[in-house]
């Protein structure tokens, strides 16, 4: 018997790592899978309990009974749960219904898997509820918990699970990738690749993030987006607030896209402080360093530094409910003031 993840790109160590653990039996009985949306958490953990459950010969096969129930999605030994549609976060009764079901013994393998999509969503009474059964596990039930920040789980869960962090690939790794694998990909690379870079970069290292936005609307959303956040700091750079302040109505009033907007404006500002630090790290959003030293010219080092930090903030606040209408104005006015 081989355990190899075939279809999984890159993330040779994570590979290694759970191949050795399937084919020793030794999977930990509550797995914490950690990464940025589209890094390919979700395909992993269904790698993971097809390994476990595969009847082929090299594992998971793909085309086994197992492996095909579960890539189908209706596997009876694999359960997924996961916010509801138009929910913030994953109640507690959810987790009472996964606790419940644990109980029984599995119908088509030696192992049961429940994945709890966007786990860190969970509130604190059901990660309380899911901390009761991971304290006393039954020996045949894996827990696979898919995050984007583990940190926002309670540390008596992490304490009771192994962390895994998604690997990161770099813009060339992508590109190579999809190009290879992807025949729309190769068609917008011989087409447009200034949009094909722009989708590249802004998908964070994350593979799952680039085929998402291949479609034409999401890249006009890309193309959308980056203007918007140029336009915008070119602005803050300016004399006029009144034109800086007028993006405030730019920027999503929908508390999960707001998040996703502060997120690409930090990339756009860290690799100014790149450039302001001389450093040679990848540019993670503009398209090449002349465009960062047009737009950034009258930032300074620790302005750059402030901003950041009031955009760190402003994340966090919008993690906890703040109101967004006021988050977004104190936001907006606490840049300005960090470069005038």
């Amino acid at each position: 018997m081989s355990v190899e993840f075939t279809k999984i790109f890159g993330n040779s160590h994570l590979k290694a790592l759970f191949s050795n653990a399937v084919s020793d039996n030794k999977l930990p009985h509550a797995i914490i899978l950690e990464g940025a949306s589209g890094s390919g958490r979700y395909t992993f953990a269904l790698n993971i309990a097809a390994a476990a459950l595969c009847n082929g010969m090299a594992k998971p096969c793909y085309g086994c009974k197992n492996c095909r129930l579960i890539f189908e999605g209706v596997c009876p030994d694999v359960s997924l749960t996961g916010l509801a549609e138009g929910k913030a976060t994953i109640p507690v009764d959810a987790v009472r219904e996964i606790r419940n079901d644990a109980q029984k013994v599995p119908v088509e393998g030696e192992l049961k898997f429940y994945i709890i999509r966007d786990a860190d969503k969970m509130t604190v009474q059901a990660q309380n509820a899911l901390l009761k059964i991971l304290e006393e596990p039954p020996s045949f039930v894996v827990f696979i918990l898919i995050s984007e920040n583990s940190n926002l789980l309670l540390s008596t869960i992490r304490s009771r699970a192994s962390t895994f962090r998604m690997q990161r690939f770099d813009d060339s790794e992508l590109a190579e990738y999809v190009v290879s694998y992807n025949p729309k990909a190769q068609a917008l690379k011989s087409s447009d690749e200034a949009s094909f870079n722009r989708i590249i970069k802004a998908a964070n290292g994350c593979i799952g993030s680039v085929l998402d936005n291949l479609d034409k609307r999401s890249l006009k959303c890309i193309t959308d987006e980056y203007t918007m956040v140029t336009e915008m700091l070119t602005a803050l750079c300016g004399s006029s607030k009144s034109d800086f302040m007028a993006f405030e109505d730019e920027l999503p009033s929908k508390r999960e896209e707001l998040r996703d907007s502060l997120i690409t404006l930090r990339s756009a500002v860290r690799d100014i402080l790149a450039l302001k630090r001389g450093s040679s790290a990848e540019i993670l959003f503009f398209e090449n360093a002349d465009d960062i030293k047009r737009i950034s010219k009258t930032m300074t080092l620790s302005s750059v530094v402030e901003i950041i930090d009031r955009i760190e903030s402003t994340l966090n606040a919008n993690e906890q409910n703040a109101n967004v209408n006021l988050l977004k104005i104190n936001f907006m006015n606490s840049l300005w003031k960090c470069v005038h």
